[in-house]
Formats: C-alpha cells, sequence, structure tokens
C-alpha cells in the first residue's frame, strides 16, 4: 500500500513537471496561460495571472481565486492545499512550501515528509523574513515607524526564546536623521538584547561604526585586566 502511494505520487509529479514545462516554454499570452494553469491547478479564478517561470509540485492541490496576481519565479510546494484568495498580489521570487520534513534523524532516514496546508488572502495573516520597512501597523492604521517602534521590536524579540536574534534594520526609524540612525539602531541593539544581531551594512562607514560601537561596548563589558604587580 506504501509502495503503491509512492509510485503514485512519483506519477503524479511527473505529470505536473510536464504541464510546468508546456507552460513555462508557451510565450506570455493570458488567454492560453488561464487554459493551461486551469489544466494544471484545482481552481483558478477569473483574471488571474501567473507569470513564468512557475513552479509547483503537484498542482492539483493549489487553488488560486480571482485576481491574483503572482510574478516571475514563484514555487509552491503543495504536498497540502495551498490557497491564495481573492486579489492577492505577490512579488517575484516568491517560496510557499506547504511540505514538512521530520525534525529528528531517525524518522527522516525512512524518508518520509508531512506537510500543512498554507491560506493567504482574506483574513488569513502570513508572516514573513523583511528587511528595513519604512511602515508599522497598529491595528487597521499603517504610519511611518519611528525609533520607539524600533526599541519595542528589538524588547519583543529578546523577550522571546524562540527568536535567537534580533535582526538588523527591524524597521526604519523615519523620526531620526538618515546619516545616524544606524548610530541609534546599532546602540539599541547593544542595550535592550543581549542576543547576536546585525549591525548597519549599508555602506562602509556604517559597518566601520557598527565594529566600533562593538569594540567599545565589549571593552566597557570586559576591561583589561591590570598586570600583576610583583
Amino acid at each position: 500500500m506504501q509502495l503503491s502511494r509512492v509510485n503514485r505520487s512519483v506519477a503524479d509529479r511527473l505529470h505536473s513537471a510536464s504541464l510546468i514545462h508546456k507552460y513555462n516554454s508557451t510565450p506570455h499570452h493570458p488567454a492560453t496561460h488561464l487554459i493551461q494553469l486551469e489544466e494544471l491547478l484545482a481552481l483558478v479564478g477569473p483574471r488571474t495571472v501567473v507569470r513564468p517561470p512557475f513552479y509547483v509540485d503537484y498542482g492539483y492541490n493549489i487553488t488560486l481565486g480571482a485576481d491574483v496576481f503572482l510574478n516571475f519565479n514563484c514555487v509552491l510546494l503543495d504536498v497540502t492545499p495551498i490557497t491564495i484568495g481573492d486579489r492577492t498580489q505577490i512579488g517575484p521570487f516568491t517560496q510557499i512550501y506547504a511540505a514538512d520534513h521530520p525534525r529528528d534523524h531517525e524518522t527522516r532516514r525512512a524518508h518520509l515528509e508531512n506537510g500543512r496546508p498554507v491560506h493567504i488572502g482574506g483574513k488569513h495573516m502570513v508572516f514573513s523574513g523583511v528587511y528595513g520597512p519604512p511602515f508599522v501597523r497598529e491595528g487597521e492604521v499603517r504610519r511611518d515607524a519611528k525609533m520607539a517602534d524600533f526599541e519595542n521590536f528589538v524588547k519583543l524579540s529578546q523577550a522571546f526564546p524562540e527568536l535567537d536574534s534580533p535582526g538588523g534594520t527591524i524597521v526604519e526609524p523615519e523620526d531620526r536623521p538618515l546619516d545616524s540612525r544606524h548610530l541609534d539602531m546599532v546602540y539599541a541593539l547593544q542595550t535592550l538584547s543581549d542576543k547576536p544581531y546585525q549591525g548597519s551594512v549599508i555602506s562602509a562607514e556604517n559597518a566601520r561604526d557598527t565594529i566600533a560601537m562593538a569594540r567599545s561596548r565589549s571593552a566597557a563589558r570586559c576591561p583589561t585586566p591590570r598586570s600583576a604587580s610583583r
């Protein structure tokens, strides 16, 4: 029974690979691509556009709502259902993985995989890694990020043991001067958290400032011992 499921999965992936190759090889034409998507995916809503190249595991576990837009080079690994709701827009090189694997090495040796459904759009929120967003959201209000927001995010990362690092430019504090705000951010990372952080790397000067601040901080914590007197 297990072998038949494996064979079926291999056959399904080969079939989807053939459809994907045809899709990615077809010159861009919305009507033609929509027909090809309807053959590949479980459901495709009206006016939905997926710009090739585009890659999936099986395809038949993927549902795209109306007016969905996926830009170039998106990857959807649909071991379990992936649902993308109406009017969702997804940028290039986005990867959505419903696939997962066991965490312990003994089970991994059995070449087993599992998965969890992914639902994007509507009331479903997705968290992802970002770098230096200029805005924050409080409820329904989106506004410019401030230094107080940066400091609060550092404190939050310190409070959660699941987070190994607060990161670097968590948000861009628009209320600090552009030529010196990196100093304020590095200082907050050094003083509000004891976890490793990423310094400012957008220029050589900023990187040197980060190293200098780290040296100063380290010297303050670990002063050079005095030479032993005879």
